[in-house]
Order: C-alpha cells, then structure tokens, then sequence
C-alpha cells in the first residue's frame, strides 16, 4: 500500500541571481514569496505547505571541509546550501546569471561530484535513494528553470532527469498533497511546484511524483489569486475599462448570448472566428453601436449577460471554473459603475455555502 504522509513535507526557500533588488525588479518579487499554509486547488487537490522544512539544509558551521568545485565553474567558490544526507552531502552553488549547480560528495570523499548542471534551491526527499531538485534564476526579463529527478543505485551511483522545464517562472516546491483526490490513504505523495513570476500571476500548480510524473492540480482559490489571474501583478479590476462607439455589422450565427433593456438598449456577447469574445451594445434610439474594452479575457466563456438595472449591464468574466469577475456598465455614461470578485455557483454548492443567487 503506498500511504500519503504528510511528515516529510517541507517549506520552500527561493533564491534570486546576485543582482540587489535595486538592480533587479525580479529580485524584489522573490523576497516577498507569500507563505501559504492549506488550500485547496480549482481541482480539489488539498496542498499542506507546512512552515518547517523536513529536509532542511544545515548550518554553514557544520558544512563539509571539500574544496570548492571551481573547476566547473571558477565562481563556484562557497555552496549557496548544504544539505546533509546519509553517507554524504548535498551542495547547491550559485553564480547568478553566470550559472548554478547541483553537487554531492560522499563522507570519506574530498571532491563534489556534479548531478545537475542548473540553479537549485529546494531539494525534496522521497526516500533515501530518490531526490527532487527544483530551483531557477531571475534575472532582469528572465524567469524560468527546471525540476530533477535524482536517484541512486545499488552501486552508490548518482543519475539525474530532468522531469519539469519553465521559461515563464521560476518552479518552487510550495508543499505537498497526494494525487488523489478521493482517497488519501491510497495516494502517492506528489511535491507541489508553482511559478514564481515578475507579475506575480500564480498560473497553473503541478505535482511531481517519486517516478518523475507530472500531474496537472488545477490552480488556487482565492480572491486574492483571481485577481492575480486575471489582471496580472498589481492589477485592479477596474484598470484601462472603457467604452468606445464602434462601426459593426452583427451576424447573427456570431451572437452568443443577448439581452435587452426595453426599448432603450439591447446588449450581447458577440463571438467573431479568431477574434474572441467581445462585449458590446447598441443603443436603440441613437443608433450607435459600443464595444466595452480591455476587459480580462476569460478562460472560459461569458454568462449571465443582463441588465441590473435600467441603463446598467451585468456580465462576468470567469477565470478558473470557481470564481469570476462581475462587472456592470452605466450605458448611459458609458463608464464602469461597480466590479466585484466571487465564486460561482458550482464552487458554493461544493462547499456548503448555498447556491446564492
């Protein structure tokens, strides 16, 4: 039976070229990683980011008396961490942009041997024999790195294989959960990886298990993150939303969704091939047809296209399937009145909270 244990799960550290963040607009993204405790994901997989880690790097008073490994890399002068493991250590190695790797030497040994030629700051136990080695570099417009899998043989030989690749974020491991949803005692533990981005959109979360796999968890709920989703670092809701008279002549298979305010307004969702979904309307007395702009674009499709109100129009912009963002339009002056976020009604259904209106 493989049994889900939620003791050898550990807390991510995150690391950053050498550049200060005066320098860098990356680095003051990285050193303001929020901590998460629990949640849930868009797919119902229960991610525990616990705030101890269960393979910690140790001390520098006790790092291994080796020499440095500067003939693979002349910057390589002193280990960025160490991790100590039974019969020897881990070393990771930092030269920013100038390149990272991951190093073991064995306890009567005096030399690192090299197992991954990238940059690494978290390493993850499966087991004594089995790794996983996670980290990246951000440097001015760059984000990305990779995910090893490093396992040992019966010989006392090291392997690695890469098992993720990004080169929009840099992966960390947030914490753990099992892969599946249904059935913990049954699930394999699965490390969970997020990218860590300048705009600081959380995107899709992944599981890695202790053969390499990659499993799609969904993403996060929440608030906070849909906005993050949708609008990007510091985004508002409200942000560039304008309304502009537009020259178009509406076919009907094109039409998506409607509605109509009496004799005044008539509004719809309008879905021309390779174009999108746009939002517009025609005022009925003065001929004129409008298109709301630069609103977020969905991942799936509009709903609940209506009027409130006289001259007020209500339609939502969805992210994952459990929240979305509702706007309404003063068409009258042609401005946004109000934007607000919340979950659908499959996601309050789920957890108990009513359908609501």
């Amino acid at each position: 039976m493989r049994v889900f244990s939620a003791f050898l799960m550990f807390v991510v550290m995150v690391g950053v070229s050498s550049a200060s963040a005066d320098d860098d607009p990356f680095a003051a993204v990285l050193e303001d990683v929020p901590e998460v405790e629990t949640f849930e994901t868009s797919s119902f997989f229960k991610v525990t980011c616990p705030r101890e880690a269960g393979h910690a790097p140790i001390e520098e008073g006790v790092w291994p008396k080796v020499e440095s490994p500067t003939s693979f890399n002349r910057l390589f002068e002193r280990p960025s961490k160490v991790w100590r493991h039974e019969g020897g250590y881990f070393g990771a190695f930092d030269a920013g942009e100038f390149g990272g790797g991951l190093f073991f030497v064995a306890a009567n040994e005096e030399r690192w041997i090299r197992l991954v030629d990238t940059h690494v700051q978290d390493l993850a136990r499966f087991d004594k024999d089995t790794f996983l080695a996670v980290g990246g570099l951000g440097h001015r417009s760059f984000a990305g790195g990779d995910a090893y899998l490093i396992t040992r043989d019966a010989t006392g030989e090291w392997t690695s294989r890469k098992v993720f690749a990004s080169s929009d974020g840099i992966p960390r491991i947030i914490g753990v959960c099992g892969d599946s949803r249904f059935d913990e005692l049954q699930s394999e533990k699965l490390y969970v990886i997020e990218l860590v981005a300048p705009r600081a959109a959380e995107l899709a979360l992944f599981g890695i298990d202790r053969e390499g796999a990659l499993h799609y968890l969904g993403e996060r709920w929440s608030p906070k993150h849909a906005g993050g989703h949708l609008l990007g670092a510091g985004g508002q809701f409200d942000r560039e939303i304008s309304v502009a008279e537009v020259e178009l002549e509406l076919k009907a298979e094109w039409i998506k969704s409607e509605a109509k305010d009496g004799d005044d307004y008539v509004a719809y969702i309008y879905d021309e091939p390779n174009k999108g979904e746009r939002i517009l309307f025609s005022d009925l007395k003065g001929g004129a047809m409008y298109e709301v702009l630069n609103v977020p674009m969905p991942h799936r499709y509009n709903s609940h296209l209506l009027f409130s109100a006289p001259g007020v129009l209500n339609f939502n912009r969805w992210s994952t399937p459990h929240y979305a963002l509702h706007y309404e339009i003063d068409l009258l002056t042609r401005k946004l009145k109000t934007v607000e976020i919340a979950p659908d009604r499959f996601y309050r259904e789920q957890n108990g909270e009513g359908a609501g209106e």
